[in-house]
C-alpha cells in the first residue's frame, strides 16, 4: 500500500490498536485489527514448526496457544516505519513461561500487511533482516 500519510496513519493506528489488545490480554480487541482471510507467521510458529495461522480461527487457536505457553507478554514498540507496502514496528517483547516460570526478554520486528484497512498479513522476527526478507521477499 503506497497511499497517503493519513491512511498510512490510520493503518499504523489498527496496528497499534492490536498490540495494545495484545498486551492486556484482550481477545475481542485483537481480532477485529485481522482480517479475516489473515496469515500470521508467529516466533511461536517458528519455533517449534509448523504452518503460519491462517484466518480468524487461525488467530484464536495462535490465541490459545500463547495464552497457553506464556504467563505474561509484553510488546513495546519502539519505531515504526512504512517500507513500500509493508509497516515495520520494531521494539523489544518480554514475559514469562507458563510452565517454566522463565523470562524472556528479545529484540522484535514485526512486519504487517493490510488490506480493506486491516492487518491481512504478519510475521514476527528477531532481526530486522529476517522480518524484511520475509515482507519483501529479499
Amino acid at each position: 500500500m503506497r497511499g497517503t500519510e493519513a491512511e498510512r496513519a490510520v493503518l499504523a493506528q489498527v496496528f497499534m490498536e492490536g498490540v495494545d489488545a495484545y498486551n492486556r490480554r484482550d481477545f475481542e480487541r485483537f481480532l477485529p485489527c485481522f482480517h479475516p482471510d489473515v496469515e500470521y507467521e508467529s516466533m511461536l510458529t517458528r519455533v517449534e514448526g509448523g504452518a503460519p495461522y491462517a484466518g480468524h480461527g487461525g488467530m484464536r487457536s495462535y490465541w490459545d496457544d500463547l495464552v497457553g505457553g506464556v504467563e505474561r507478554s509484553e510488546f513495546r514498540v519502539d519505531t515504526l516505519e512504512w517500507i513500500d507496502d509493508v509497516l515495520v514496528a520494531t521494539g523489544q517483547v518480554t514475559g514469562k513461561g507458563r510452565v517454566s516460570g522463565a523470562p524472556f526478554d528479545y529484540d522484535c520486528v514485526q512486519v504487517s500487511r493490510y488490506r480493506d484497512g486491516l492487518i491481512c498479513w504478519a510475521a514476527t522476527h528477531t532481526t530486522r533482516d529476517a522480518a524484511l526478507a520475509a515482507a519483501l521477499g529479499t
